[in-house]
């Protein structure tokens, strides 16, 4: 990728060298689509749980912001149904980076917002404003 061109919007590294991010391609009232990207900026292969359940938390979440008040969506689901603690593991090479297309998200929010995501409480992207008209 050229430089000045990455998308993506990129939260601080954790102590194991992987940072997450958060790309918009497209957001209204009624529906915000982006993708969601994890970096490995270690030298060593790392495995990162981007998807569980445990009493009904989602582990990778996007969060609009507005003032005071923050909606909370899931980021990353499985493509069925989850009827137990399933978890997901995404292995990213050193040096690597994976993409995923987020779960498309309307958060009842219309206006100027900031948008993050979340992984667990150890990684959150940058923030993206967006205005989330009808």
């Amino acid at each position: 990728m050229a430089v000045g061109t990455d998308p993506f919007v990129w939260g601080a590294e954790n102590p194991g060298g992987v940072a997450l991010g958060l790309a918009v391609d497209r957001a209204t009232a009624a529906r915000c689509e982006y993708r969601v990207a994890l970096v490995n900026r270690s030298t060593e292969p790392r495995a990162i749980v981007v998807f569980a359940t445990l009493d009904n938390t989602f582990r990778t979440r996007i969060i609009a912001r507005q003032g005071a008040v923050e909606v909370a969506r899931p980021a990353i689901e499985p493509a069925v149904p989850v009827t137990t603690n399933v978890r997901m593991v995404v292995e990213i090479p050193a040096g690597e980076m994976i993409v995923r297309s987020g779960s498309p998200a309307s958060f009842g929010l219309t206006g100027a917002v900031a948008l993050h995501v979340v992984l667990g409480g150890e990684l959150a992207s940058g923030e993206v404003s967006v205005s989330l008209d009808r």
